[in-house]
């Protein structure tokens, strides 16, 4: 998933600047970094509009390369793998259940329930889920998953959300970062 940003104003920032040339790519990469930062923001809002997932689990997997005054670029970058239900609303009475007890996981708000034959266990190298049994034999164990950040974007509709944001919030960095430059003259 790409987002991409123009900045319209550019040749009027240049006319404001005219005095400290010099400083222009650093005011413009100061804004384009809050504004990648904002449709960060935005895209982990509107994931936990529809699912249940920690706003931290949604904030790790939507990855910014900042700006610089020598590259005046910011790339926002949505990609992973499906993930584990325990980032999402997870429930569980006691880690190994009785007969008849279940872990009751929610990925979707308004969704979700009991899901039959399940439990939440910690294995030996720290990783915490929700899992099932493949067979009545003690192993092999199945991992729960839910959908990736991607899909849970749900493609354009996502993108748009992020990139409407990211502009809005670039217009107003623009004007608040060249006030701030001039009125340290």
């Amino acid at each position: 998933m790409a987002i991409d940003i123009t900045i319209p104003q550019l040749e009027k920032i240049e006319k404001q600047l005219i005095d400290t040339p010099k400083r222009m790519p650093m005011v413009v990469a100061r804004s384009i970094n809050r504004a990648a930062e904002s449709a960060r923001t935005q895209g982990s809002k509107f994931v936990r509009e529809t699912y249940r997932i920690k706003n931290r689990s949604a904030l790790d997997k939507i990855k910014i390369k900042k700006a610089f005054p020598s590259e005046l670029m910011a790339d926002i970058n949505v990609n992973g793998r499906t993930l584990s239900v325990s980032n999402f609303h997870v429930r569980a009475n006691q880690p190994f259940p009785n007969r008849g007890r279940y872990a009751t996981v929610r990925v979707k708000k308004g969704s979700g329930g009991k899901v039959p034959g399940s439990f939440v266990l910690t294995t030996s190298s720290g990783y915490t889920n929700v899992f099932t049994r493949v067979s009545k034999a003690r192993y092999p164990l199945k991992s729960l998953h839910g959908p990736s950040l991607p899909q849970m974007l749900g493609g354009e509709e996502g993108i748009e959300v992020m990139e409407s944001k990211a502009t809005e919030v670039l217009d107003q960095r623009l004007d608040h970062e060249i006030n701030r430059l001039l009125g340290d003259k």
